[in-house]
Formats: C-alpha cells, structure tokens, sequence
C-alpha cells in the first residue's frame, strides 16, 4: 500500500509570492554574507577583540554545506536531486527560454513606441487645430 501524501500541491499566486519573498530574503542573505567575506562591511570587524576577518577564514563552508545536505531526509533530498526532470520545473524552464528573446529588445521597443504615440499625439492636436480654423 503506497503512502500518499493528503496535501497536494497546488501552483498558485499565494506559492509564487512565497518563492519570491524566500527568493529575496535567500539573495539578500548571500549578499550580506559575501560583503562579510569580502571585507565590505561598515560595521566593526572586531568581535571581542578578534578580527572577524581571521574568524571566517578558519570556516571550512564546504564541511558546513555537506553537514546541512546531510541533515535534509532521504526522500527531499531525491527530490532535490531529480528537481530539473519534474514536469512543472521543465514547463517553467521553457516558459523562461520562450519569454527572455522578448526582452532583450525591450526597452528599444518600448522606446519606439513612444516615439510613435508622441507623434500620432502632435498629429492629431495638428488635425484638430486645423479643423477649428
């Protein structure tokens, strides 16, 4: 007997808007931490009279990673693995691949298009003008 799962997933705009509030605060994190590293920090380097500089050096964050994936279970991390052969990640994939060819010109077209409208605009408010004399 196959154990199912009671909850189904459902793709809807309350899940995007989770994706993209972890989303941020994922890349906001990642660029913090990197600014850390890289010594870009405003804030004091010093933690008790030691240079956190000399502190992060000394993290192995490869050790810290591998630890982590170790402690996700068995079955999420398949999940992760097989991730790029799931349906809905290959759907998106190429919704992507369909999309990005339309806005690599975008502003320029975005650009002709207001110069079309301005000068239908001057067109019209000239014909108007013309009609009123």
């Amino acid at each position: 007997m196959s154990h199912r799962s009671r909850y189904k997933f459902h793709f809807n705009s309350a899940f995007i808007i989770r994706l993209l509030i972890f989303s941020f605060l994922f890349i906001l994190f990642v660029i913090i931490l990197t600014n850390k590293i890289n010594g870009n920090n405003p804030y004091s380097t010093t933690i008790l009279g030691t240079k956190t500089d000399q502190l992060i050096n000394q993290i192995d964050y490869q050790e810290i990673i591998n630890n982590i994936y170790q402690q996700i279970p068995p079955k999420s991390r398949e999940q992760l693995e097989n991730l790029n052969h799931l349906p809905l990640y290959i759907t998106i994939r190429q919704k992507i691949q369909q999309i990005l060819p339309q806005f690599q010109d975008f502003p320029n077209t975005q650009i002709k298009e207001i110069k079309k409208e301005i000068i239908n605009r001057i067109y019209q408010d000239i014909i108007k003008s013309i009609d009123n004399n």
